[in-house]
């Protein structure tokens, strides 16, 4: 699916790039380049202020056919600041209709964003901060496992094919790209060996149109990916996802270990499922006739029509393969997949541990996770996960919640969890 790229720019005097806490670069240039639009309107500069200081940003929609007339105000979570810095305009546009964006500018990634359409309404910002609040609003009637799991499918391509979404990731992926290039040969081998055997066995997903031969192969390929004007987040996504945590590891990074910790108790936190053999299978061998796979041109355990995933190799579809226990009395008394079964949310395969690894951006990169940018990034990856069909909303957020709330104490989680408390705290109705 193809959508119309947005355009983000500064005025003229406004050329200047500007860094975020990691030291990475995202300037005008990397920006316009990006989105392929160039030399907006001059808009007139708006305040941004809030109900708690400066952590709201106003936006005016001009409507065309079909727009919504008004954009919902979103406030940061937690009413952290955003350090907003005033140094120029933005006018997006897409096929539905043309935002005028306030002319602030923050002192990190969150330039690279103007603020999100209405499909974000569906999504609870709350929820990526408390696994207690579910990730999706479900509409009413949206009851039974299949409506749910279409309804998420359906948000899921609506982030997935919102266009103000494809600068910030096209901007991460190359400053990814930077980071690959210098990392340690063995480390990439590493890296690379993974994804093999992952292709081979048709678990993890991954796309056509990379090149994972060795580290100069794969950025050159990333690179001729980011520079198509084509909808190929989900590639992109592909191509990142699990990078992060090697080259954290790469510069040794501590955070990268306590990662590590928390998501080997992701069994004990937040699953309860078994899964069949034939998930870890080769998909060469000749039992392949018994696999079942996502089918082509579909998005999502439902498997709405969508070509977002046509570059994907063969993926396992994995609800096929991993069955959820009629029973928790296997479970922890305070376990999130009890938590999450209370609230009613559809279970696929329990706290994300891909989301998990892929919290590794932040720090990488010294983005600051509660952050309009840092929520961004988190529901991207979120979406990704439910358009190849491994995981609800939910379970997506478990998995970067719990990463954020414990890594700076890994070893408090259990204890946590035990005693009932934090994000383990009991639903109450």
């Amino acid at each position: 699916m193809t959508g119309s790229n947005g355009c983000a720019s500064e005025s003229d005097r406004h050329s200047s790039n500007f860094k975020d806490g990691g030291g990475s670069e995202f300037g005008r240039k990397e920006i316009m380049r990006a989105t392929g639009h160039s030399n907006p309107d001059p808009l007139t500069v708006q305040t941004l202020g809030g109900i708690s200081g400066p952590n709201r940003s106003k936006v005016s929609l001009g409507t065309k056919a079909g727009a919504p007339e008004r954009l919902k105000q979103y406030t940061s979570p937690n009413g952290i600041p955003r350090q907003w810095k005033s140094l120029g305009t933005y006018r997006i546009s897409n096929s539905h209709s043309h935002l005028t964006v306030a002319c602030s500018k923050p002192s990190s990634i969150n330039a690279v964003l103007p603020p999100i359409d209405s499909v974000m309404l569906y999504l609870n910002r709350e929820a990526f901060f408390s696994s207690k609040v579910p990730a999706i609003r479900y509409p009413k009637g949206v009851e039974a496992r299949q409506q749910q799991l279409k309804y998420e499918a359906e948000i899921a391509m609506s982030i997935l094919c919102n266009d103000t979404n494809q600068p910030l990731i096209k901007s991460i992926s190359r400053e990814v790209a930077q980071r690959v290039i210098k990392m340690d040969p063995e480390i990439f081998n590493a890296f690379r060996c993974e994804v093999n055997k992952d292709v081979n066995c048709a678990n993890f997903p991954f796309s056509r149109q990379i090149n994972y031969s060795n580290r100069e192969t794969y950025c050159e390929t990333l690179e001729q990916l980011l520079s198509e004007n084509e909808n190929q987040i989900i590639d992109i996504m592909s191509a990142i996802w699990r990078l992060p945590i090697y080259l954290l590891t790469d510069i040794s990074e501590p955070t990268a270990i306590n990662l590590k910790t928390i998501y080997s108790k992701s069994e004990r936190i937040g699953r309860n499922h078994k899964n069949n053999f034939l998930w870890t299978q080769s998909s060469n061998n000749p039992i392949k006739t018994r696999f079942y796979y996502l089918s082509p041109g579909c998005l999502g355990a439902a498997e709405i029509t969508s070509t977002l995933t046509i570059n994907l190799c063969p993926l396992k579809k994995l609800d096929k393969y991993y069955t959820e226990g009629d029973s928790l009395s296997g479970t922890p008394e305070y376990s999130l997949c009890r938590i999450n079964r209370r609230l009613g949310c559809p279970y696929l395969s329990g706290i994300s541990g891909m989301c998990n690894g892929f919290y590794s951006i932040f720090p990488l990169l010294g983005i600051q996770y509660e952050t309009f940018a840092g929520t961004r990034l988190a529901e991207i990856m979120s979406a990704f996960m439910v358009a190849i069909g491994f995981h609800s909303f939910q379970e997506c957020c478990n998995g970067f919640y719990i990463a954020h709330h414990y890594l700076g104490n890994p070893d408090q989680l259990m204890v946590d969890l035990e005693l009932g408390i934090g994000p383990f705290s009991p639903v109450i109705d």
